[in-house]
């Protein structure tokens, strides 16, 4: 480069002034152009980086979103269950009620029945005269 410079100086000093403005010019551009790269490079690294981080998060929303899914769908399945427990609380309630009737009605025909025995035994003549 110096000799290339050094043949512009000895035909034209002043074309050679400028010749090594240019060149400083340009080593500042390249410098430039040198450490924006650089700095692209850090900007993709980071970006890429955040890229990941992204990723991760949107695994972990997705992952969430399908645990509340069937955190949802367990709820359900309790509200049906209760539903039905209701249901079938209802039903004992029913039927204990039901043989609970059906155990006074045994008991009053076995009264009945043994007023009818006693009244047999007795002879089917007093039975006309006690009162019931």
């Amino acid at each position: 480069m110096k000799k290339l410079l050094s043949k512009f100086s000895k035909k034209k000093p002043a074309q050679c002034e400028r010749c090594c403005e240019l060149t400083s010019d340009i080593a500042s551009l390249i410098g430039r152009v040198i450490e924006k790269d650089i700095q692209i490079s850090a900007h993709e690294k980071l970006l890429a980086l955040k890229d990941e981080e992204i990723s991760r998060l949107k695994s972990q929303q997705n992952q969430t979103n399908n645990e509340d899914s069937l955190i949802a769908l367990l709820g359900e399945m309790i509200a049906q269950k209760d539903e039905k427990l209701s249901r079938l609380g209802d039903q004992q309630l029913l039927t204990d009620t039901k043989i609970n009737k059906l155990r006074a009605d045994i008991d009053f025909i076995w009264r009945e029945f043994d007023k009818a025995a006693r009244i047999n035994e007795e002879g089917s003549d007093s039975w006309y005269d006690k009162p019931s």
